[in-house]
C-alpha cells in the first residue's frame, strides 16, 4: 500500500490535470491497492478497537498518511464544485473505510451480488460505485 502514497502525492500536485480526472485516478488507485491486501479492512477493524500504542501506530502509519494525501483532492474537488460540498475529512473516512471493508467482506457481499470473491470483478464494480456515487449530479 505505500506505494500508493507516492501516487496520491504526484497526482495531488498535478494541477495541470484536471481535478476529477485525478480524484478518478486516486480512488481507483486506491481500491486497487486495496484489492492487493485484502484483509486490510478485517485489520483496520481490528486495531481500531484498541488502545494505546496500537491506535497510535495504526493512525500514524496507515489512517493519516493516506487522509492527508487524499483529503485535498477531495478538498480541491469541493471548491471546484465536481463533488459537493460536504465535511471532507468524513467524506474521506467513509471512502477509505467503505473501500478497504467491502473488500474485506468480499465473500459476504458474493451472497447479494454474484461473483464478488473474485478480486478483479470486486474491483471493476467499485470503481464504477465509487465514481458514480461521488460524481453523481
Amino acid at each position: 500500500m505505500f506505494p500508493l502514497l507516492a501516487e496520491l502525492d504526484i497526482l495531488r500536485h498535478q494541477i495541470e490535470r484536471p481535478v476529477q480526472e485525478r480524484l478518478t485516478k486516486a480512488l481507483c488507485s486506491l481500491i486497487t491497492a486495496t484489492c492487493k491486501e485484502p484483509e486490510l479492512g478485517m485489520f483496520l477493524t481490528r486495531i481500531g478497537a484498541e488502545r494505546g500504542t496500537k491506535i497510535k501506530f495504526l493512525l500514524d502509519t496507515l489512517i493519516r498518511p493516506y487522509h492527508d494525501a487524499l483529503l485535498p483532492l477531495l478538498k480541491e474537488a469541493m471548491r471546484e464544485g465536481i463533488v459537493p460540498n460536504q465535511p471532507s475529512d468524513i467524506l474521506c473516512f467513509m471512502l477509505t473505510n467503505a473501500i478497504s471493508i467491502t473488500v474485506s467482506y468480499r465473500h459476504i457481499l458474493a451472497d447479494y451480488e454474484g461473483d464478488m470473491r473474485s478480486i478483479e470483478s470486486l474491483a471493476k464494480s467499485m470503481n464504477r460505485c465509487v465514481l458514480k456515487m461521488l460524481f453523481a449530479r
